[in-house]
């Protein structure tokens, strides 16, 4: 998020646009990918390998020797930030007659022109969290048919297999994200079901809430295609004291 605005602000308009609340749905990919605030539009950051977190040498000190020795191994890189924006335009007569009939076109403008915007972000975080090229390809599996969490597909093993997976990354994961569709078909899975409830029946559904406390993760992240856009709702996981 860059420190600087383009265009002139209009303290009345600002305040419309940060109250702005999506009616129908809630948008989380400030939750997904929160903002962070940079000094320029360019700006320059270090990395570092993260095997230096978790690799651990000899850390053995004879009486008389010196202790080992590990160097920093981090790089400068360069990062820039783009600017997305939209255009409502409003001719001086519309404003006029508008203002008559009191009502304010540039308040509905500014509302519409930040739903846009939020959901044009929305969009873009869902593509990046969704695509396997994010993702080392260690971490990433591609089910077979008689694999995938279909309700029918009884021999499927749905909490196998996201119990390994959740266990294959170097920090274990505290979020699961998926679409709507997949999730419609999980959540009926007999498998979860018969855990869930600790009976041998088959039928019924679980909720995000039973999902995340089954697993043991923070977060559910359901992404729902909406007007060939993906849009998210969360479910955070009930505290353990029933809350």
């Amino acid at each position: 998020m860059p420190v600087e605005a383009q265009f002139t602000v209009d303290p009345a308009l600002t305040a419309i646009v940060r109250q702005y609340k999506n009616p129908a749905w809630s948008l989380i990919h400030r939750e997904v990918l929160p903002e962070v605030r940079v000094p320029g539009r360019t700006f320059k950051y270090s990395y570092y390998p993260y095997g230096d977190a978790y690799t651990v040498p000899d850390t053995r000190v004879g009486r008389r020797s010196s202790p080992n020795r590990v160097e920093l191994q981090g790089r400068q890189e360069t990062g820039r930030v783009e600017d997305y924006g939209i255009d409502i335009p409003l001719d001086r007569d519309t404003i006029e007659e508008a203002m008559r009939a009191g009502f304010d076109p540039r308040s509905k403008a500014a509302e519409r022109a930040e739903g846009i915007i939020q959901l044009d972000r929305e969009q873009r975080t869902a593509a990046f969290v969704q695509s396997e090229e994010n993702y080392y390809l260690a971490n990433t599996e591609t089910l077979a048919a008689v694999d995938r969490f279909d309700p029918d597909a009884k021999d499927s093993d749905p909490i196998g297999l996201l119990s390994k997976l959740l266990n294959r990354p170097l920090v274990r994961p505290n979020q699961i994200v998926m679409g709507q569709a997949v999730w419609s078909r999980l959540r009926q899975h007999p498998h979860l079901v018969s855990a869930r409830n600790a009976t041998s029946g088959v039928r019924g559904m679980i909720t995000r809430e039973e999902f995340a406390e089954m697993f043991e993760i923070e977060w559910v992240l359901i992404g729902s295609p909406i007007a060939d856009r993906w849009f998210w709702s969360v479910a955070r996981r009930r505290a353990r004291s029933g809350g």
